[in-house]
């Protein structure tokens, strides 16, 4: 990818790739309208982007539990000496999207120094996932945090944003309980695996997926957008990569908020523009933390600045912030159809 500094067009885009994508035809010529550039020049800088991967990808975001998949956050007490084989052998499944090796700063002594996702067609896929990792890896200390809530989820970076800081707008990140299973046809499942496959940057991205599915644009066009009404697709755009524009520290925070008090503050806590994600989840007799947070930031002082901005606001003490010391696995989720019996 090229080390060019981002011009303001270049940053209008990608905010438009990330929050209004065009659903039509010829969305890169929308885009190409709204920034001022030819719809060749838009064509290009998205491939560049791809290529060089900036952005991650280009499409749909599908909601794992709207289509019925399973999935949940997993914290693991792994042994110094043992890190590299257990690593490889947790990246290994396929339903291990994420894996992160994270650290305290603050003198916290944290035991779990890995935290991965799981994600499965049925509960009892994950948790036979989960029975096998920790036999072929002998990790006995790990722990399940399935959300409980989710007050928000929002990863599309403010490119154009003076302070990531910021709040956002009273009532644009509201609190929603998870959805629930989405029912789903046959020809359903026929898209969301064609989508699989991600958008490229040419004048008519859908025309191959509407081949492939035997469709017409237009009825194409139109599915998408009552999936996306459904809840099935979170959101139709362009995932980038954090690091790629400036956003080179990020941290996980773990708040131990009153029962009684959870609502209110998770609520407080999805209004700051910097969280891209915030969670409930549950609390176990050693590990009493039951809000997470997702915080991205340009350094690991600005993370902690936010976390303090945020502590204060919520008027919440009992925190840490766990920040991200390798990458070991970050890949998209493969939706495939329920198996059905003949």
């Amino acid at each position: 990818m090229s080390g060019q500094p981002l011009s303001a067009a270049d940053k209008r885009l990608l905010d438009l790739l990330q929050r209004s994508f065009p659903l039509v035809e010829r969305p890169f010529a929308i885009l190409a309208e709204q920034v001022g550039l030819s719809e060749d020049e838009v064509i290009a800088k998205v491939a560049a982007w791809q290529a060089g991967g900036l952005v991650r990808r280009l499409g749909p975001v599908f909601d794992s539990k709207s289509i019925g998949y399973r999935s949940l956050l997993v914290a693991a007490a792994c042994p110094e000496a043992e890190l590299e084989r257990a690593v490889e052998l947790i990246n290994s499944y396929e339903g291990v999207t994420h894996n992160y090796l994270r650290e305290a700063r603050d003198g916290f002594e944290l035991r779990y120094n890995l935290w991965f996702t799981l994600t499965a067609p049925t509960q009892a896929e994950v948790e036979a996932t989960l029975a096998e990792i920790k036999a072929k890896t002998g990790i006995t200390d790990l722990l399940p945090l399935p959300a409980r809530r989710l007050y928000k989820i929002k990863v599309q970076f403010d490119l154009e944003g003076a302070d990531a800081a910021l709040r956002d707008a009273p009532g644009q990140s509201q609190a929603q309980h998870a959805a629930g299973p989405v029912a789903l046809s046959e020809q359903d499942w026929q898209l969301i695996e064609a989508f699989q496959t991600e958008l490229a940057a040419e004048t008519s991205p859908f025309a191959p997926f509407a081949a492939k599915l035997n469709l017409s644009i237009e009825t194409l066009l139109q599915r998408l957008q009552e999936l996306i009404a459904a809840g099935v697709i979170r959101r139709f755009g362009a995932t980038l990569k954090h690091y790629a524009v400036g956003l080179s520290a990020n941290a996980m925070g773990v708040w131990a908020v009153p029962a009684e008090r959870e609502e209110e503050v998770g609520r407080i806590m999805a209004t700051f523009k910097a969280v891209s994600h915030c969670y409930a989840r549950p609390t176990y007799a050693e590990w009493p933390y039951n809000l997470y947070t997702m915080l991205h930031a340009s350094s690991h002082e600005e993370c902690e600045q936010i976390a303090a901005e945020i502590a204060q606001a919520a008027q919440i003490s009992d925190y840490h912030l766990l920040f991200t010391v390798k990458e070991l696995k970050k890949e998209r989720m493969i939706y495939r159809a329920p198996r059905r019996d003949s």
